[in-house]
C-alpha cells in the first residue's frame, strides 16, 4: 500500500514548486498552501479576487458560504499577476475551464498537485487537502498566532487541533494561551 502524505515539509514544497514547469500550476499550489484552500474553494478564485497593491485576496469559504480576505506573499502575488498577464485573463475565473466563465474542476487541482509531487520524486499518495494541512503545520512552526490560522482556514480551534495539527502538549498550551491573549 502506498504511503499517504498528510503534510509537506518546506523542502518538499520547494521541490514541488521547482518541478512545476508552468505559472498556472505554481499559482494553484501556492494558493492552496497560502490561503489554506479546500479543493472546491479553488474554483471560486477570480481575477477580481486579488488586490496586488496590498497583497490580499478574497477567498470564498465554501463551508460558511462567505468571503474572507486573506494575505498572500509578495512572491505569490507577483507570480499570480504574471500568470494573469501571460495567460491574458482579463476577468472571471483565475483558472478558466473549457466553457466560457467556468473554472477548471476539482479533480484538475488534485491532479496538478499529484503530477508535480511525482515529478519532484516525493513518494506517496497525496490529495490537494494536504496543502491545507501544510499551511497549518507551517503556521505553527513559524509561531503564527492561532487566531490568524483559525481566520484563514475558517475552522474552529477544535477542528484545527484535531485534524490539521498534531500538537505536542507544550505547543498546544502555547496555542491555547495565544488564543486567550497570553504569551
Amino acid at each position: 500500500m502506498e504511503n499517504t502524505i498528510d503534510v509537506l515539509s518546506t523542502e518538499q514544497l520547494r521541490e514541488i514548486l521547482k518541478a512545476a514547469d508552468n505559472l498556472r500550476d505554481k499559482c494553484i499550489i501556492g494558493l492552496g498552501v497560502e490561503a489554506a484552500c479546500r479543493v472546491n474553494e479553488m474554483t471560486y478564485w477570480r481575477v477580481e479576487s486579488f488586490d496586488f497593491r496590498y497583497k490580499t485576496a478574497i477567498k470564498y469559504d465554501i463551508k460558511k458560504k462567505e468571503p474572507r480576505k486573506v494575505g498572500i506573499s509578495k512572491e505569490l502575488a507577483e507570480q499570480i499577476l504574471l500568470y494573469i498577464n501571460t495567460a491574458k485573463i482579463k476577468e472571471g475565473p483565475l483558472f478558466p475551464g473549457r466553457s466560457l466563465g467556468t473554472s477548471i474542476v476539482d479533480k484538475t487541482f488534485d491532479d496538478t498537485l499529484k503530477q508535480w509531487t511525482a515529478a519532484a520524486d516525493i513518494p506517496g499518495w497525496i490529495s490537494f487537502h494536504c496543502l491545507r494541512h501544510t499551511y497549518v503545520s507551517l503556521a505553527a512552526q513559524r509561531e503564527i498566532p492561532i487566531s490568524e490560522v483559525l481566520y484563514v482556514t475558517g475552522d474552529s480551534l477544535q477542528t484545527v487541533l484535531k485534524y490539521y495539527k498534531k500538537p505536542i502538549p507544550e505547543d498546544q498550551g502555547k496555542w491555547m494561551s495565544d488564543l486567550y491573549g497570553g504569551k
